[in-house]
């Protein structure tokens, strides 16, 4: 297409003396690419064209008179602002060839295109005889232009982008405060922040190595570095240089510092150069050397303190320092030691390894070791040395408690001697009492009918008496039993509900005659467990005493049987005194009472709810207790849901009554009735 427009700008100021000049015009017409029109003149009419300039022509804004015929007069009074025209009136004012922009058009079938339009004059005797215009289609030059300057304007702004982000990195290297030096693979320095002057003396440098001339570099034990040793020379040879210590001796200053090189690759792995950083190490050494006097100072209490302590490394736990106490007792003095204490055990490392506290040391285990030939228990600590929230290390601290063994020996010995003379005492007594017990159960026997009422009366005074020294002295017997692992658990299986429901019958009297409502409920009708029948009557007798004992008369005592989770449920509540929260925590030990002027009048000895926390543990249960002063307590038993499995039959419950009547007087022998 451009050799078309050449050829027609060519074609300008054409002269009719030589009529062989014009014979283009027909192969123009002929030509179907190309749009042309000849008009005479001044008539302006058009005389020759071919049909794609007709088209062209009549979806122009020009509008065309008389069969293509416009007056010149009408040309002229046209407005520049249409193109065609002010081509024509530009070419018939200087006579010469005109040529457009590119003109936007839309073609009869709705596509556009872009035409140049060339209006050319054709002369004779210098007067315009005849006016040509060309239209030709330039899409493809100007898609090409248009495809061209995108391509240029999105090259630009890539450009101008890579600026700017040039820019930034370089300002952000220009702001760090390490030295930053980059050099070619000839050495020659190409670049170097702000930073990086502080360390050369004289910045008009301009190659690795010209710096020797007026600095001296030295390593940290006052060796000569030459040039061949230099980290940024060292990473033109493809070295990779770390955190190199060097002490740059300038005419003006001494500076410590740290130095990296590292050397920069192409794409085939060439070295074209090498970054180097720097950075003055002036005040981090003497922070260093205050550290390293502080940490001095700290090993120096450790190794003078009067404890073990041990140093290990984490996470392999190898020992890499100990201090003077673990020298002289373990290493000097006994050879033969076995050295326990500095090894750490495996449950200790894996305690070390789930808890990871920072704030407070984490018990270890208790050593027993040989300590100059000496039998010696050491209980050991652990601290943990954090490093940027890191395990650094384990600090094992052992303190040597072979004297509070032996006071926990002794201390075990006493009571182990106190228990027995407990149980003696309680044997010695239990004799005597259960003669006079038969002997009043004999008189009331044989003699009843026969004593005057006032000598029953004592004979009856007597039996209670006896009754509660029974209790206490049984209680005693089985707390002291308990307490050395000598208390015999017979577990077989019982209906639960059945025992509890005749336990519960068989002190219906006491509560009768305290005109006390007392109720049995149970969720079930029927649930076989393995307990100890004579341990559970105990139980469950002492906890409806006391119920009955400290509920007022016209009030309500519920036992209630459920099932809970895994546990069979057995719960003694009462609308009695209550127990202060304060007592509540002391209520289960051993002489614990609650001591308060509303049970003053029928408390006992305090070791009642101690046997019966014992017993229920001893069976696989446990206790619990809930209450509010004035509103009453509850008492819930939990007893496993099991069987025992060499059981084959559930034993019958009428076998029970002659010990359950007998325990029950027991048990209820300091129940008082105004």
């Amino acid at each position: 297409m451009s050799n078309l427009i050449d050829f027609c700008l060519k074609s300008s100021n054409i002269n009719l003396d030589n009529v062989d000049n014009i014979y283009f015009i027909d192969n123009l017409l002929n030509n179907n690419k190309i749009a042309v029109g000849v008009y005479n003149f001044p008539e302006l009419k058009l005389i020759k064209s071919n049909q794609i300039y007709i088209d062209i022509l009549n979806n122009s804004s020009i509008k065309i008179k008389k069969d293509s015929e416009f007056k010149l007069k009408e040309i002229k009074e046209i407005g520049a602002d249409n193109i065609l025209i002010d081509l024509l009136k530009k070419s018939i004012e200087t006579q010469e060839m005109q040529c457009s922009e590119y003109i936007y058009f839309h073609n009869i079938n709705g596509s556009s295109e872009y035409l140049k339009c060339i209006v050319n004059p054709i002369i004779k005797n210098n007067t315009i005889k005849y006016l040509t215009i060309t239209f030709i289609n330039v899409n493809k030059d100007v898609l090409n232009n248009t495809r061209m300057e995108k391509e240029i304007e999105k090259l630009k702004k890539e450009k101008e982008e890579l600026q700017e982000e040039n820019n930034k990195y370089k300002n952000i290297i220009d702001n760090i405060s390490d030295g930053i030096f980059l050099a070619n693979k000839d050495g020659k320095i190409e670049y170097f922040n702000k930073a990086a002057r502080k360390f050369i003396y004289n910045n008009n440098v301009s190659y690795i190595g010209e710096t020797l001339a007026h600095t001296n570099y030295y390593d940290l034990k006052g060796n000569k570095i030459s040039l061949i040793d230099l980290p940024n020379f060292k990473a033109l040879q493809g070295k990779q240089i770390l955190s190199m210590r060097l002490i740059v001796e300038r005419p003006d200053i001494t500076i410590k510092t740290d130095i990296s090189s590292n050397p920069v690759y192409d794409k085939e792995n060439n070295i074209i150069g090498s970054v180097s950083s720097i950075r003055c190490l002036n005040d981090s050494l003497k922070v260093e050397k205050c550290l390293e006097k502080q940490r001095d100072g700290f090993y120096n209490i450790i190794d003078n303190l009067d404890l073990l302590i041990c140093r290990f490394s984490y996470p392999d736990f190898n020992i890499i320092h100990y201090n003077k106490k673990v020298k002289e007792e373990i290493l000097e003095i006994d050879k033969c030691s076995d050295k326990l204490f500095m090894q750490i055990p495996y449950n200790d490392k894996k305690k070390i390894n789930i808890i990871k506290s920072k704030k407070t040391m984490i018990s270890g285990s208790t050593i027993k070791t040989l300590i100059n030939k000496k039998e010696r228990y050491i209980e050991t600590f652990y601290q943990l040395i954090y490093d940027n929230n890191k395990i650094r290390e384990v600090v094992k601290v052992g303190i040597d408690i072979t004297d509070k063994i032996g006071y926990q020996k002794e201390l075990e010995t006493i009571l182990k001697t106190q228990e027995e003379f407990f149980s003696f005492i309680a044997h010695e007594f239990r004799t005597p009492l259960t003669v006079m017990s038969s002997t009043t159960q004999l008189i009331n026997l044989l003699y009843k009918k026969d004593l005057p009422e006032k000598v029953q009366n004592y004979i009856d005074k007597i039996n209670l008496s006896v009754l509660q020294q029974l209790r206490l002295v049984n209680n005693l017997l089985d707390i002291t039993k308990a307490g050395s692992g000598y208390l015999n658990i017979n577990l077989r299986n019982y209906d639960i509900v059945s025992m509890s429901r005749l336990i519960t019958e068989s002190v219906r009297s006491f509560a009768t005659r305290k005109n006390i409502n007392l109720e049995f409920k149970c969720d079930f009708n029927e649930k076989v467990i393995a307990i100890d029948d004579e341990k559970y009557e105990r139980i469950l007798l002492n906890l409806l005493s006391n119920a009955l004992k400290f509920t007022k008369n016209g009030e309500k005592v519920i036992v209630k049987i459920g099932y809970e989770c895994e546990f069979i449920s057995i719960d003694v509540k009462d609308e009695g005194v209550g127990i202060p929260k304060e007592k509540q925590k002391v209520i289960f030990d051993r002489f614990g009472q609650v001591n308060n002027e509303l049970t003053r009048k029928s408390e006992g000895t305090g070791i009642g709810l101690c046997l019966v926390k014992l017993l229920v543990n001893a069976m696989g249960g446990k206790i619990e207790l809930t209450s509010d002063t004035g509103v009453g307590s509850n008492f819930r038993i939990l007893l496993p849901d099991k069987k025992v499995l060499e059981e084959t039959k559930v034993v019958d419950m009428n076998l029970m009554d002659n010990r359950l009547i007998q325990t029950m007087d027991i048990e209820f022998s300091n129940i008082y009735f105004e």
